[in-house]
């Protein structure tokens, strides 16, 4: 099975990291369309490591999505995702203790008739000093 893409973000001006995760599925439906193909990636994932090109168009997404997160907080609170680095390895990519609490968002990406999900978590303690700020928005609406 290929490995999703594990990107280790820092959340400012907040404290702390967040994981944006790419699963394989979904970045090799975006390489096959980017080439020209129809996003239907190989049946059989070989478990190998993203190439060069890859990566490229990866960062090249977490871009997209750092900005348009960016543009979604504005109305609650200052925040934005800024790009640290990428982990093949999950136990590397540590942004929390395991007794800790974590925010996770799974967003599904529809290409056609493939795609993917893409995961965002954040810990619980890097989003509490706005806690106040979150839940007046929410009471407001």
């Amino acid at each position: 099975m290929a490995p999703s893409s594990i990107n280790v973000m820092q959340i400012k001006p907040l404290h702390g990291s967040a994981l944006l995760i790419l699963e394989s599925e979904l970045v090799a439906s975006i390489v096959d369309i980017m080439f020209g193909g129809t996003g239907r990636p190989p049946v059989a994932l070989d478990g190998r490591e993203f190439s060069a090109t890859e990566q490229r168009l990866i960062r090249r997404i977490i871009d997209l999505v750092c900005t348009e997160y960016r543009k979604a907080w504005e109305a609650f609170h200052p925040f934005e995702l800024v790009y640290s680095r990428s982990e093949m390895q999950p136990q590397f990519a540590n942004i929390a203790t395991p007794t800790e609490i974590v925010v996770s968002a799974r967003f599904e990406i529809h290409l056609g008739d493939q795609g993917g999900a893409m995961h965002l978590c954040i810990p619980y303690t890097a989003i509490e000093p706005i806690r106040e700020t979150l839940f007046s928005s929410v009471n407001a609406s």
